[in-house]
């Protein structure tokens, strides 16, 4: 018996044990047949798409499920899950795996890709639909196999400077309405907020102009999203027999959670009874300090020094916002929460504990309770003013 064929009698034994074996002939009931490729023979319910894999790309099912872990790790949002074994007795296994299913969904455009995939933090190259990042390889990212849904209508409003915006006199006819349109279409895949779009469209006339504009050259963007959910917890309790109940009030709340601090993070992994682990410091985290993972959690990052430089991005973000480039396309805790903040959440909520930390207590360091309570109030203004809605609770 070959390696394969081990794992194929293993899968299928495993699979009848544990309630997960789809006999060849019930695989037409997951729902109606839709396209099949090289690799899968697809049927569409009404919120999942249903792939039964033949392996001819991947060799082996372990092969397979690593594959399917890297997809998830770099496109969340389309994650794949297992669902079951099917094959008949004996025979060929395959696995059926389920992805969300899309609806009214259209081909995207090469530009939309490439600009979805450099946001991500991928460099396109020289061969069609292949990308490349420091740690990952993707391919056949073409518009035949990327979907795009309906979501999120976005309206803007502009002077007559901004169309045919040209660094002479002549118009520029490769600048039109329509370019306009395509711009904003493609730059809104990544996310951005409506804010971040009126900076990049607004920008990108003055860089057309030569940076001399010779018209003015105004923009309004509206878009319409779904509300998005986001919690924060920062800082411990003041009353230590407080924990359990910030703890179980910040973690089943619906949305990704934000842990700030150190203690707060220590506390967290004790509920989860989880390891927290510390990331190495890296060079392109610009004085920030570094995040750590927790499994429960989105993302954790240190505390007070972190969060002011969120609450100078946000007080920025109100402005000119000139450092979107900074934290929009870094990858330190700072820019990483304004990225959930500022682009994703629609909804936020603060958990702050009143808890004093005794290593802020030192009176030579610039950082103390009184400054902990005004980042969050200062802070939860200006998600305010962004048109968040916001709720802090007090432990």
């Amino acid at each position: 018996m070959t390696v394969l064929e081990a794992e194929q009698r293993a899968a299928e034994a495993m699979a009848k044990a544990g309630g997960f074996w789809l006999p060849m002939m019930d695989v037409f009931n997951l729902g109606v047949p839709g396209p099949s490729g090289h690799e899968n023979d697809t049927y569409v319910s009404e919120y999942v798409i249903y792939k039964v894999n033949n392996l001819l790309n991947s060799g082996s099912i372990v092969a397979l499920l690593r594959k399917i872990v890297m997809h998830n790790l770099i496109f969340p949002d389309t994650a794949y899950a297992f669902h079951a074994f099917a094959g008949f007795d004996g025979r060929t296994v395959q696995p059926v795996i389920i992805q969300p299913r899309i609806a009214n969904a259209r081909p995207a455009t090469q530009i939309m890709i490439d600009t979805y995939m450099a946001a991500l933090g991928f460099q396109k190259t020289n061969s069609v639909g292949r990308y490349v990042s420091r740690r990952y390889e993707v391919w056949d990212l073409v518009p035949r196999n990327v979907l795009v849904d309906e979501e999120g209508d976005i309206f803007v409003a502009m002077s007559d400077g901004c169309p045919h915006a040209s660094a002479d006199i002549t118009y520029n006819n490769d600048w039109k309405r329509e370019d306009i349109a395509q711009f904003v279409a493609d730059m809104s895949l990544t996310g951005y907020t409506a804010k971040v779009l009126c900076t990049m469209l607004v920008d990108e006339c003055d860089k057309l102009y030569g940076y001399h504009p010779l018209d003015d050259a105004t923009a309004a963007v509206v878009r319409i999203r779904k509300r998005v959910p986001m919690n924060i917890l920062f800082g411990p309790p003041a009353d230590p027999d407080d924990c359990n109940k910030m703890m179980s009030l910040f973690f089943s709340k619906e949305g990704k959670r934000i842990i700030c601090g150190g203690t707060t993070a220590s506390i967290a992994a004790k509920y989860l009874r989880k390891p927290l682990v510390a990331k190495a410091p890296t060079s392109a985290t610009g004085g920030v300090p570094p995040i750590s993972e927790l499994e429960g959690a989105d993302l954790v990052t240190e505390g007070v020094i972190t969060m002011s430089k969120v609450l100078e991005y946000a007080q920025d973000y109100l402005q000119g916002n000139e450092s979107y480039e900074d934290w929009n396309y870094g990858h330190d805790g700072a820019s990483r929460i304004c990225q959930l903040l500022f682009e994703e959440a629609t909804d936020i909520n603060f958990y702050v504990g009143r808890a004093m930390n005794p290593a802020h207590q030192n009176p030579d360091l610039p950082i103390n309770f009184n400054i902990k309570m005004n980042i969050v109030k200062e802070l939860a203004s200006c998600l305010e003013q962004m048109g968040k809605t916001i709720r802090v609770s007090y432990f």
